[in-house]
């Protein structure tokens, strides 16, 4: 998305050139400027697969010691 969001949109996703019977068809190259065509990104850089075990928790406490008077407390982690 970051690469649909950077590319300019008047860039063609595909260059075109006329074919022999006059019709103009894609060809094989994706048109190029300094940032990278996320078409062709999304169609031929592959993909990459990863397993993570992450756990995330907040946990928070109050105790009341007397009348307008609390204790409170947070801890969080991220293993």
């Amino acid at each position: 998305f970051r690469l649909a969001q950077r590319i300019s949109p008047l860039l063609p996703v595909r260059w075109q050139m006329e074919d022999e019977n006059g019709n103009w068809v894609d060809t094989d190259w994706y048109s190029f400027g300094a940032v990278k065509n996320p078409v062709n990104v999304a169609l031929n850089s592959g993909s990459e697969k990863r397993n993570t075990r992450v756990f995330n928790a907040i946990g928070g406490a109050e105790l009341k010691i007397i009348d307008g008077l609390t204790l409170g407390g947070q801890y969080s982690v991220n293993y």
